[in-house]
């Protein structure tokens, strides 16, 4: 280890470099070569956000498939198959909740996150109940781990179950 480098890249002040941390450059240009050379697999993870239980989830089933997975088509139909797997238990698990809860899962789903769950342009959008309900929809889907709040705001903690509500 060279003298001046950290034993913790995360440090209360300084900076250590780049290579402690993303290079958002760098990744975006390796997706768009891998776009550009038919290696369409790079296109499942953002749509899973990078969590890796559910990208290696799709790979196991690309996997089953032993074809040419360079498509995106297959890579979708993976993804359409792991959904529709779960389709039962979904509905199951939405049948416990009421249509307030219910409704402002969706809304949350079609936005992937949202900030301001209680203005008046996200409530009118997708036809949501007054604030004060949307608040006690929150504490349960919260409190019950099927949303989370980032740093960024509110979004659905299972990546397949967002893209279940929405598809």
């Amino acid at each position: 280890m060279k003298k001046n480098q950290p034993y913790n890249p995360f440090l209360v002040a300084g900076y250590y470099g780049p290579e402690y941390f993303c290079d958002r450059e760098t990744e975006t240009a390796k997706i768009i070569s891998a776009l550009e050379n038919d290696r369409n697999i790079s296109l499942m993870s953002p749509r899973l956000e990078g969590h890796t239980w559910y990208v290696q989830a799709v790979l196991n089933r690309l996997f089953e498939y032993r074809k040419d997975i360079n498509k995106p088509e297959i890579v979708f139909s993976a993804i359409l198959e792991l959904l529709e797997e779960n389709t039962y238990g979904y509905q199951e698990l939405l049948n416990a909740y009421s249509n307030v809860q219910v409704n402002l899962l969706r809304a949350i789903a079609k936005e992937k996150v949202i900030a301001q769950i209680n203005s008046g342009d996200f409530i009118s959008k997708y036809r949501l109940k007054n604030s004060s309900s949307i608040n006690r929809a929150l504490k349960k889907l919260t409190d019950n781990e099927l949303i989370y709040k980032s740093e960024k705001g509110y979004t659905i903690y299972d990546r397949f179950l967002g893209l279940w509500l929405i598809k």
